[in-house]
């Protein structure tokens, strides 16, 4: 009596947990599943172009914790102009197609000049371009543009540069130099140094404060370079319509 006693109790604490178990596991389910439905998704890969613009001078480029404000010339200041034509060729560029580092956002953050290259190595970038402005020993009637390479991977991109330069600013071309430039070294991918114009000379001084050329020619050389069978021409124009 006793042994089927048990045997009933047995069977009715067995049949309870297992309906506990079927009502915990039909609570917790769809929990579980939207979790993993969640985590499951497919990561979807960044397929656009990395573009390093480097904005010359600014805070420690030369001395930690100094300001290197480059060429001044009555209120203007290097550091400023091109950094100012820096975010401006950011927001030009497609940000659907290209991811657009810049190597300083301030004049307050140190950044060094070495730090730079490593920068756009890290990055990945597909190109680096450094943006100044010139000056010849006070001379005002020295003028304009000037590009720097230093390794032979980066001459093309050199020579669209200095092209699209002369043509859309109507800022004479002076040369396409090669030297051992440290802000280009060790970079990776295709780079090259703008020297946009002289500050002292008027002529030069008036297009690169007060026209949008240099941005214009630095977005076609981008968009030509990376995309080299796409005329981006139409693109730019679009912008200042």
């Amino acid at each position: 009596m006793k042994y089927n006693t048990l045997k009933r109790i047995g069977r009715i604490v067995l049949i309870g947990s297992i309906l506990y178990f079927l009502n915990t596991k039909k609570s917790i389910a769809p929990e579980y599943r939207s979790i993993a439905i969640e985590s499951g998704k497919p990561l979807i890969e960044d397929t656009r172009k990395i573009v390093v613009l480097d904005p010359g001078h600014g805070m420690g480029n030369r001395v930690h914790g100094l300001l290197d404000w480059g060429i001044s010339y009555q209120d203007f200041k290097e550091a400023e102009i091109v950094l100012e034509k820096a975010k401006k060729i950011k927001s030009m560029l497609d940000s659907t197609k290209y991811k657009v580092i810049l190597t300083r956002e301030d004049n307050i953050t140190n950044s060094p000049i070495e730090k730079r290259p490593e920068l756009a190595n890290e990055s990945g970038a597909d190109l680096f371009l450094s943006f100044h402005v010139n000056d010849y020993k006070g001379w005002k009637s020295i003028s304009g543009s000037e590009v720097y390479w230093r390794y032979k991977k980066d001459k093309g991109l050199a020579e669209l540069a200095a092209k699209n330069l002369e043509e859309i600013t109507s800022i004479p071309n002076r040369y396409i130099n090669w030297g051992e430039y440290l802000m280009l070294k060790g970079i990776k991918c295709p780079a090259a140094i703008l020297e946009v114009g002289y500050l002292l000379n008027e002529g030069n001084r008036e297009k690169i404060l007060n026209e949008p050329g240099v941005e214009k020619a630095v977005v076609k050389t981008i968009e030509g370079f990376l995309n080299p069978a796409k005329d981006s021409s139409e693109t730019i124009t679009n912008i200042y319509k």
